[in-house]
């Protein structure tokens, strides 16, 4: 009887212990390397390349500069799909900047229009990886917003959140 209930805890700990892998966040660097280069792919309107760093469903926002363009907001839940997505985010992407971890402090200095999205973004950070390109001011400043989660085929883009704001004198 003994036998039985120390079997039976083991076999809960290793479901439980394999359960927490999958559901965690991926790490630092691997987040980063598949956040670069889903973007990279998308820059280049390369659908399949994305596709294949992409997990469903993909929350998409994309805000224009003072209402300039149409916003681009989905979330795709059909593969098949990407491709619209992709086209709508192509003319967003500004394809340079620096690399950071999503932080308290970085989130604190989002600006109109990304103040609606923050509560998501804040969430989503809780369970996967929140990486951002920052472009400085120049201007205009600007973020790409990654969101990269674990799944059972490694870590995959759930999410992207691109804006821009007026900066500077």
């Amino acid at each position: 009887m003994d036998k039985r209930i120390t079997g039976a805890a083991a076999l809960i700990v290793l479901i439980i212990g394999t359960g927490v892998a999958q559901a965690g966040k991926p790490k630092a660097a691997e987040a980063m390397k598949v956040a670069k280069a889903w973007v990279a792919a998308v820059d280049e309107g390369k659908v399949e390349a994305a596709a294949a760093l992409t997990a469903f469903p993909l929350w998409v926002v994309a805000e224009p500069l003072d209402g300039e363009r149409d916003p681009c907001r989905k979330t795709v839940t059909d593969p098949a799909k990407l491709g619209e997505a992709i086209e709508c985010l192509e003319s967003y992407i500004e394809g340079s900047g620096v690399w950071k971890a999503w932080s308290k402090k970085m989130a604190d200095g989002l600006v109109e229009p990304l103040l609606a999205p923050r509560k998501k973004l804040d969430k989503l950070a809780k369970t996967s990886a929140v990486v951002v390109q920052y472009r400085e001011c120049a201007g205009v400043e600007g973020w790409s917003i990654v969101v990269v989660s674990d799944t059972k085929d490694g870590p995959r883009v759930t999410g992207f959140v691109e804006g821009a704001a007026y900066c500077g004198e």
